[in-house]
């Protein structure tokens, strides 16, 4: 008997059926590396969208901190950079409210920050808060201190009462205090008109020289003796609306004094817009001083440094020293700031004076500081004198806008390294 042959075609049918399998089989393989990929393109653009996020939210950081507005809005100007589609900036007010339009506010309330990019289509949003690190503001009070106040009572050649009583004083004041003996300058301030006094952190008082170094003086102004018992100091020759004048004085009128400028006669100084008067090796007057303006606006900053007078001399750390008071003409019509890494002194030793002194917008940064008032006048009848130092809260925008100039005309301290701190525990994403 012949054994069965196989059917015809079966071999075919083998072939296309191994053949469809492979194909599923790569179908399948196929489908599934598309949505592998698919999946790895998403998961990258998410992790890409949060990085993303992430440098929008320090552009933020950036923007809303950025002097002299400062402003909420602004964050609005990271949308289109690193992929962001929305920015916002919101502090929190007090009575509960979020602003998100104002200026951010030093002080310690919250600010959120939520940011949210876009890439390609996956969309993540992070958010968190912060407080703000507030950049020491040294100049918007009446005095900031990096080390000792001290207020004299008596002169002691001839000896002579200076009661506190005739020293005013109003404006905010700072002064760092490592010890109780620091402050016992404040037991002569129940007769005055009242600064208000805080303590603060330690003063990083800026470069006298590194300021020096950086800004030139194409100004210079000569004494001019007017009449046997005056000299005029005119800071005039400045062209007009000059955004800020930079000077110096071409002589000494006191022949081997270890200051850059010392006069032992009556003084007038006038200034025409924003004078910044450099004195290196620093200033004394010996008697009286009166600052005038030539125009409004007035501003005089003098920046000084320590004289050239060697220790132990008593006065050579002195920077800054009227002898005889400092009187501003009208009160208010130019405003004196004063900045130094030594010592400011400020006094009224003139025993037989008729005059008051007055400076009505003065801010001053210094290391150590030395005020002393006019003596009592032994006449109960007779008017008594009186050494005023004030500093109006008006002066703050003139502050902002020195701080804003180009040219850098106030000797700042350095900015902190982070100008917003992370509140803990607030990073999060709303996102999935």
């Amino acid at each position: 008997m012949n054994p069965r042959l196989p059917a015809p075609g079966f071999i075919l049918v083998g072939v296309v059926m191994f053949v469809l399998a492979l194909t599923i089989l790569g179908l399948s393989l196929f489908t599934l590396s598309s949505y592998e990929a698919q999946s790895l393109t998403q998961s990258h653009a998410r992790q890409q969208g949060s990085y993303d996020a992430e440098s929008g939210i320090e552009m933020v950081k950036a923007l809303v901190m950025t002097p002299p507005s400062k402003s909420l809005l602004s964050a609005t100007s990271a949308v289109g950079s690193y992929n962001v589609v929305s920015a916002v900036a919101m502090q929190h007010r007090l009575g509960g409210a979020w602003d998100s339009v104002g200026s951010v506010s030093d002080d310690d309330s919250t600010l959120l920050i939520r940011v949210t990019s876009q890439n390609y289509g996956e969309r993540r949003t992070l958010e968190a808060r912060f407080t703000p690190n507030a950049v020491p503001d040294y100049y918007k009070r009446l005095f900031t201190v990096a080390m000792s106040v001290l207020v004299e009572n008596a002169e002691l050649n001839p000896p002579t009462n200076h009661p506190a009583s005739q020293l005013r004083l109003s404006g905010g004041c700072w002064q760092f205090v490592d010890s109780a003996s620091d402050t016992t300058w404040l037991a002569t301030q129940t007769t005055w008109t009242g600064p208000t006094f805080q303590y603060t952190d330690p003063v990083t008082l800026p470069s006298i020289s590194n300021y020096v170094a950086n800004h030139t003086t194409p100004y210079t102004v000569s004494p001019v003796l007017a009449g046997s018992n005056q000299r005029n100091l005119d800071f005039t020759i400045h062209p007009d609306n000059l955004s800020v004048a930079y000077y110096k004085v071409s002589t000494n009128p006191t022949s081997g004094s270890p200051f850059s400028y010392e006069d032992d006669i009556r003084t007038l100084i006038t200034v025409k817009d924003t004078v910044v008067w450099i004195v290196p090796a620093g200033v004394r007057f010996n008697t009286k001083v009166e600052i005038q303006k030539l125009n409004a606006p007035a501003v005089l900053i003098i920046v000084a440094g320590a004289n050239n007078a060697p220790p132990p001399s008593t006065t050579s750390d002195y920077a800054i020293h009227f002898k005889g008071g400092l009187n501003v003409v009208g009160g208010d019509q130019v405003s004196v700031i004063m900045a130094t890494d030594r010592r400011v002194v400020i006094e009224f030793v003139n025993a037989g004076n008729t005059y008051e002194a007055t400076a009505e917008k003065v801010s001053i940064l210094c290391r150590d500081l030395q005020l002393m008032g006019p003596n009592n006048n032994p006449n109960p009848q007779a008017i008594l004198y009186n050494l005023t130092l004030h500093h109006y809260p008006s002066m703050d925008q003139l502050i902002n806008n020195l701080y804003a100039n180009p040219s850098k005309p106030l000797p700042a301290p350095p900015a902190p390294a982070n100008a917003l701190s992370v509140v803990r525990g607030s990073w999060r994403s709303p996102t999935p």
